[in-house]
């Protein structure tokens, strides 16, 4: 069971956890969430974060064409496709394939995607802004329910966000990303 612990873990724009942690088993899987109220407990093989720790983005933009791609559950990584595994690395848990876009164009979309998600979460919205790429992403309109959100049984791979204002409460502007699951 891999435990992973930040500064702060982001469940929903009005609750996160301070020096708190996730339960996964080895598919990434959330066994347990756990609220240690601010204070981090000594815990063998605990990985501890500096940073603002958030479920995987969603990209999926409302297209007719367009085909939803999990880029990480135990189901979709048996033979990951080069596009799928470069959209997992740089943060994406779910992304639409539109069959009249290259990988190399659909790449750099996504890049877009994160920079201008980076970006806008540095304003004052925060929490929304990562609302809105994650749990919303997932939910509306594709109903992907174990995805976008940190919850018991879900799959939603995890962000760390360096670079946080933790006094203002968003990004700097030099944050980055860095997938830790």
């Amino acid at each position: 069971m891999r435990k992973i612990a930040a500064n702060l873990i982001f469940i929903s724009p009005k609750i996160q956890l301070a020096n708190s942690y996730l339960e996964l088993d080895s598919q990434g899987v959330i066994q347990n969430i756990c609220d240690t109220g601010g204070k981090i407990p000594e815990i063998e093989n605990l990985e501890y974060y500096s940073g603002l720790l958030i479920p995987g983005l969603i990209e999926l933009p409302e297209l007719a064409n367009a085909k939803v791609v999990l880029t990480h559950c135990s189901q979709n990584m048996h033979s990951p496709t080069p596009l799928v595994r470069k959209a997992w690395s740089i943060g994406f848990q779910a992304i639409a394939i539109d069959e009249n876009v290259s990988e190399t164009e659909k790449i750099k979309q996504l890049v877009t995607v994160r920079n201008a998600f980076l970006t806008a979460a540095s304003g004052s919205d925060c929490f929304n802004i990562i609302k809105k790429n994650t749990i919303d992403a997932a939910h509306k309109p594709y109903g992907l329910t174990h995805t976008g959100i940190f919850d018991i049984g879900n799959c939603p791979g995890g962000l760390l966000i360096n670079g946080f204002n933790f006094k203002l409460q968003r990004f700097g502007p030099n944050a980055t990303i860095e997938r830790l699951f």
